[in-house]
């Protein structure tokens, strides 16, 4: 049971955190590049189905029960 707001805040790491922002920084340059370097309709079928997929675990996260999507050929 929750007694105070302060139980619900985000714990933020403190021994590591320079390190993590750098693996922060580098996923987003990564992250960047590799859709720069995606056609246009290979992009969008990736944000679709990283959606998709956000969607999903967020859902198992919150204690729903989903089925993952199952791709199929068009």
């Amino acid at each position: 049971m929750i007694d105070s707001p302060t139980q619900m805040e985000p714990i933020f790491p403190t021994s590591r955190a320079e390190r993590l922002t750098d693996l922060a920084v580098e996923l987003l340059r990564q992250s960047a590049a590799l859709g720069s370097q995606l056609r246009r309709p290979a992009r969008e079928a990736m944000i679709a189905l990283l959606r998709q997929m956000n969607s999903h675990y967020s859902n198992l996260t919150e204690g729903h029960n989903t089925h993952r999507l199952t791709l199929s050929e068009p």
